[in-house]
């Protein structure tokens, strides 16, 4: 928070009120998100008796790491993000690393992230509606929506969630997916998109734990995109190919696709954040159908 405020300072002319109040509607923004969040995933992980993975304590639910890192980064990634997108896509990264740590250690389930990074992000709006009703504060700016010249890069964290299984008694449970994703103009309308992700899925088989699947994967597709005035909705379709952890019924290799349609608002003429909702399927042996539901963060060029 000291960080931020020099940095707000120094990036300024001195002494005027404007300033002054500019940088003490930063700090309380970021302190109130942090207060927020604490008390929060605090409360519910003392409410919510989800057992770790590992066995060792009920307060698995939800993953205190990362609802600390959606809420710091997020709050610190939008404020800087009037500046350059870029900081807003880094700290979103950033968050998914944590998440994504946080399963691949062996310490929560993909509900468990999730719910981490939902407490995150509704921390950081309370931080910013704090703020703004302590210092009369204007609502977010959107600015107009259109397909960038150069392009565009994502940062996204979704829920898939299974529709069925996948044979063999075998039934995947909710997963969590982060990955980036690029996306070329072609003209006012249409793009290409391409995208590198990779997700954690728990497996069971006729009813029996079993170790978490693990899968990386990259896929390419049409992207169309229609302005709304204050910023953009968006149809999708991606096909592309995913590498499987394990073997056995669940086959090595798998081709997957999506459909997925998304709301994206412009909060700086760089930075923009989203909503992604849609249909996927994998063939893991036999062909499995999920929804997805993302939050995105994005950097226009």
């Amino acid at each position: 928070m000291l960080t931020l405020a020099a940095s707000g300072m120094s990036a300024a002319e001195a002494d005027t009120l404007r300033v002054r109040t500019s940088v003490w509607a930063d700090v309380t923004a970021v302190a109130g998100s942090a207060a927020v969040n604490a008390a929060a995933t605090e409360i519910l992980k003392h409410s919510v008796h989800a057992r770790r993975p590992d066995g060792s304590s009920l307060d698995s639910w939800p993953s205190r790491h990362t609802s600390w890192a959606f809420a710091i980064l997020g709050s610190a990634g939008y404020r800087a993000a009037r500046y350059s997108g870029w900081w807003l896509v880094g700290a979103h990264t950033a968050a998914n690393i944590v998440a994504l740590q946080r399963v691949a250690a062996g310490r929560h389930y993909p509900k468990d992230v999730l719910g981490g990074a939902a407490t995150g992000i509704a921390s950081v709006a309370a931080g910013e509606l704090f703020s703004r009703l302590i210092f009369h504060g204007q609502p977010p700016v959107f600015y107009k929506g259109d397909m960038p010249a150069h392009g565009s890069v994502d940062a996204f964290t979704a829920a898939i969630i299974p529709l069925g299984r996948i044979g063999d008694g075998q039934e995947l449970h909710t997963g969590v997916m982060t990955g980036l994703r690029y996306t070329c103009r072609l003209n006012d309308t249409w793009g290409l998109g391409a995208e590198a992700s990779t997700s954690y899925f728990p497996l069971d088989r006729d009813g029996m734990r079993q170790p978490r699947l693990h899968t990386v994967g990259m896929a390419v597709g049409a992207v169309a995109r229609f302005g709304i005035g204050i910023g953009d909705i968006e149809a999708r379709m991606m096909a592309g190919a995913q590498h499987n952890s394990r073997t056995g019924t669940i086959s090595r290799w798998s081709m997957t696709g999506s459909a997925t349609g998304a709301v994206m608002f412009n909060i700086s003429r760089s930075a923009v954040v989203g909503a992604e909702a849609g249909y996927e399927f994998r063939t893991m042996g036999s062909l499995l159908s999920a929804v997805s539901i993302s939050i995105i963060s994005r950097v226009r060029f």
